[in-house]
Formats: C-alpha cells, structure tokens, sequence
C-alpha cells in the first residue's frame, strides 16, 4: 500500500499525538502545555525534571519503561521534545501562548480521530490523560493525597473532583 504524502504526514502527526498523550498519561498526567515545552534539557537520565507551567512548581518523575520508550523515538538534538512546537527566541509570551493553544486543538483533533478508529465512544481529549491518570492510580489503590501530589495540585479537593466518577463507580462495585 502506497500512502500519499498528506496521508503520512497525517500518520506522522497521529503517532506523534499518540505518544504526546501516552507521554503525560505516564508521567502522572503531565498537563498538556509542559510536554508540548518539554527539552531534552528537563530529562536526566531517568528522571524527568520540569516546572510546571501552571503553578511555577519544580517537579521530579522517575520516567516509566513505557515513557523513556517514547523518548527514544524522538530526536535529541531539536529544542522541544516532541515536534509539534518549534524555538523561536524572538517569539513574544502571546504568541507563545496561542502556538500552545493552537497545537493544543490540533491534538484534541487527532485524538478524536485516534478514538474513532479505536472504537472509544468517549470524548477523548489531551486533559483525557490527567483523568485516566488519576483514575487508574485511584483504583490501583494509591491514596487520594499522593495523587493529589503526583498531578501538582494545589488541595485534595481539586483531585477529588478528578476522581468523583471512579470514586462513584468504586462503590457501586463494592455494592
């Protein structure tokens, strides 16, 4: 099968939104504006070393197997990570911010398409990943405050507004 070149940039593109939401999912649900920005200068060895963009707070993961796989696929000698956002020193703080909210719409796109081939009928979205996160750790027996730190919140009562569904579900199950 022959595939044009629209088709394997789109292909490309979909591998790459793909891995930018498996990337934040193992990352304790990294929000979508730091692994857009995220350097290779922020990976030390096994360790994923950011601010969040958020909150201006430091954060420190021990990258899983299935992140640094990731990794391996990209190259080390661009800026970013991953190849949606391009440097630009001379770009200005808005304009910054609206590239990130720009690519920010093209991947909730890709990943609408990514669920429909997929056969997921739910709303798939890059803040999808933070959710699943929270969710899987939760059910996984992980206490609501050491999620809570793992996504960077601020208080309990953010995650647990993260978690009310699964939370919900986990009681119907007991019932």
């Amino acid at each position: 099968v022959t595939l044009s070149l629209v088709e394997l940039q789109s292909l490309s593109l979909s591998a790459n939104v793909r891995n930018m939401f498996l990337f934040a999912f193992y990352n304790h649900g990294m929000r979508v504006t730091d692994v857009l920005t995220l350097t290779w200068g922020e990976i030390k060895g096994n360790v994923l070393e950011y601010t969040m963009t958020k909150t201006n707070t430091p954060k420190k993961i021990e990258m899983a197997d299935q992140a640094k796989d990731i990794l391996s696929m990209y190259d080390q000698s661009s800026h970013y990570i991953f190849p949606l956002m391009t440097h630009n020193p001379k770009r200005s703080l808005e304009e910054h911010r609206a590239l990130i909210e720009s690519k920010t719409t093209l991947m909730n796109k890709y990943l609408k398409m990514i669920a429909e081939k997929a056969g997921i009928t739910k709303t798939l979205t890059t803040h999808i990943s933070r959710h699943s996160f929270s969710d899987i750790a939760i059910e996984q027996g992980v206490d609501l405050r050491t999620v809570s730190e793992m996504l960077g919140h601020t208080n309990v009562q953010i995650t647990q507004a993260y978690i009310g569904k699964t939370k919900s579900g986990l009681v119907n199950d007991a019932m």
